[in-house]
């Protein structure tokens, strides 16, 4: 799977910053619930 270092760190990168967006978009999306929860 991973033969070269350098691939192997950019995959590293690819995976953490993607991790990291599903995150944001998972906790902005319970923010916005909580929003309409009031709103409503």
């Amino acid at each position: 799977m991973f033969t070269k270092p350098g691939k192997n760190g950019f995959a590293l990168i690819e995976v953490v910053i993607s991790l990291a967006m599903l995150v944001f978009l998972s906790l902005g999306f319970h923010f916005l619930l909580r929003i309409q929860a009031r709103l409503w």
